[in-house]
């Protein structure tokens, strides 16, 4: 259904509507890479769609603001009007759209939207509370599960930290009844919205509270982060994602959820995380005050921008964060690194990796792998 190995653009579908028979799409496209934009590949319910009027190049000055460093900013806004059918126009509502923009020969990573969507939108106070920009960071966000961690409709996903539940909202349009959805967040009132408005129209979505302690979300908390079990039996789930988990937490706190996730996931899982990780290049932009996290406080285990509450802000040497990666045996898939600390060459906000619990056969070929590695070495 989803076009693959996409370049990483930074996109938005932020219109999404029918009006006299005509649906209408409207966003933004930038890429940090240096490719015009030549053109559309547009996608309804997976169905391709051929006939459209396309604007492109017109002024963004918000994204200009936003992005003062790339050029294309400057007009990066787009509208396209789609003609339907009476019949089509009708039988929209909740339909998935997928915009694949081509970047001169190459293909970049799909903007999507869902058109009329039946769920209703949290609250204001509520979206906030997770950072806001609800459906535009869901959508984004399903776009890098699918793309990079190659998330299927009948997959069995987890979401550690799910919040308002911003991405079981668009999943719950993606993934088809028989799969499963597992979310559990520390936020009361936060799975009360989720358990209330979500679970009754998608029963294969489940949410669930856990009193984990935490200094800013939890404070009454009775169970520490780094004694946590995730209450799933082993191998449970095909995907796991954390979006700004490992944000929030420090070193020891990772180790342990790297083992739980271990546990949970399938032979050939994989998990995707967002993360601060600290390298020369994150490091050098910090110091030069670029860095939206001035992550320059060393608490051994994490850096932290807040010495009196580190979990306001925690970032990690990538060294370290690689050696808990294969200390478990997972494999790294992909690594994205994001815009945080001021780069001008990204993906999204946080540097995003993607993880793999290899099954037998992976391991058998990356055990011949290496010995064939150290043969030629000989």
């Amino acid at each position: 259904m989803f076009s693959t190995r996409p370049i990483a653009v930074r996109g938005w579908i932020n219109i999404a509507n029918i009006h006299d028979g005509v649906l209408k799409l409207a966003g933004w496209l930038i890429s940090p890479v240096e490719r015009p934009l030549t053109g559309f590949e547009i996608k309804i319910r997976g169905r391709k769609i051929t006939a459209f009027d396309l604007e492109t190049n017109l002024p963004s000055p918000k994204l200009q603001a936003a992005f003062p460093h790339i050029p294309a900013a400057k007009n990066s806004r787009f509208r396209l009007k789609i003609p339907l059918d009476k019949l089509a126009a009708s039988n929209l509502q909740d339909a998935f759209v997928e915009v694949i923009p081509k970047l001169g020969s190459e293909t970049g990573q799909s903007l999507l939207a869902i058109i009329n969507p039946s769920l209703p939108l949290p609250s204001e106070e509520d979206m906030h509370t997770i950072g806001g920009a609800f459906l535009p960071v869901g959508l984004e966000f399903l776009s890098y599960l699918i793309h990079y961690a190659r998330l299927k409709p009948t997959d069995h996903v987890l979401d550690v930290g799910c919040g308002v539940g911003r991405l079981a909202y668009v999943l719950a349009y993606y993934l088809k009844p028989t799969a499963r959805y597992a979310g559990f967040d520390i936020i009361d009132h936060l799975i009360q919205w989720t358990q209330a408005h979500i679970t009754p129209q998608f029963p294969n979505f489940q949410f669930q509270k856990v009193n984990i302690h935490n200094k800013w979300y939890n404070p009454e908390g009775d169970i520490e982060a780094k004694d946590f079990i995730f209450p799933y039996p082993d191998a449970s789930f095909d995907v796991i994602f954390l979006t700004s988990v490992f944000t929030h937490v420090r070193g020891y706190e990772i180790s342990h959820y790297f083992d739980e996730i271990k546990r949970v996931l399938k032979p050939g899982g994989r998990c995707l995380f967002t993360c601060f990780l600290l390298n020369a290049e994150s490091q050098s932009l910090i110091k030069d005050g670029k860095s939206t996290q001035n992550l320059i406080y060393d608490l051994g285990d994490c850096l932290t921008s807040n010495q009196e509450k580190p979990e306001n802000a925690t970032g990690f040497l990538e060294p370290v964060v690689a050696s808990l990666i294969g200390d478990r045996g997972f494999s790294l898939l992909s690594k994205h690194y994001g815009s945080w600390c001021g780069r001008k060459d990204f993906t999204t906000y946080q540097d995003m990796l993607v993880i793999l619990k290899p099954n037998f056969f992976q391991k058998a070929v990356r055990k011949m792998n290496y010995l064939w590695n150290n043969l030629q070495n000989k």
